[in-house]
């Protein structure tokens, strides 16, 4: 240590390598017109808000300064969206519905007034066997009261309470009276 320099005590940089072989360019190298390369600087903090051009994230003549401006525009843009997608949903509810049949409150509910219900609706077969995920071949039976062909009746407790909640029936309702009308037609056969 004695007579070694003060620079070799410490970690010694590394060589410094040909001017022509630096990989990048430091400040005093490097063109004030072209700053598209990285140096390791600390930066000021009255600098520290820009990105430097070239690195990730950063827009091309839309300075970090305008940021509460783009957050601005974004937030408008999405509820301009939110706005009209809102209004178009308001009146297809205004849209009257179709009107379904007057029922009585002690009507047995059967295969042709649910089909009628159902066509009053404006509803076709395949677009609730499509939304109740119930196979179009039980809600033709259903409609066509093919009692025979029918599931056993927890199966079709499940079906008819599903078909009146997708008509706007009370399901309960639905369910009891056709349960009770395909049993009695079923036991006289």
């Amino acid at each position: 240590m004695t007579g070694a320099p003060a620079s070799e005590t410490s970690a010694a940089p590394p060589p410094p390598a040909p001017a022509s072989a630096s990989p990048v360019p430091t400040a005093s190298q490097a063109p004030e017109a072209e700053s598209t390369a990285l140096v390791p600087v600390r930066a000021s903090p009255a600098t520290e808000a820009q990105p430097e051009p070239g690195r990730a994230g950063a827009r091309p003549g839309r300075p970090l300064g305008d940021a509460p401006q783009i957050a601005q525009d974004s937030a408008i843009a999405t509820a301009e969206a939110a706005l009209a997608q809102a209004s178009q949903a308001a009146s297809r509810a205004r849209e009257p519905r179709p009107r379904i049949p007057d029922i009585p409150p002690d009507a047995e509910f059967n295969g042709e007034l649910l089909r009628k219900v159902r066509e009053a609706r404006g509803v076709t077969l395949q677009q609730v066997a499509d939304r109740t995920r119930i196979t179009r071949m039980h809600l033709e039976n259903v409609e066509a009261d093919r009692y025979s062909l029918l599931p056993p009746s927890v199966y079709l407790r499940g079906i008819l309470m599903s078909l009146a909640r997708e008509l706007g029936l009370d399901p309960l309702r639905v369910s009891k009276s056709y349960l009770a009308l395909s049993s009695e037609k079923a036991g006289r056969k």
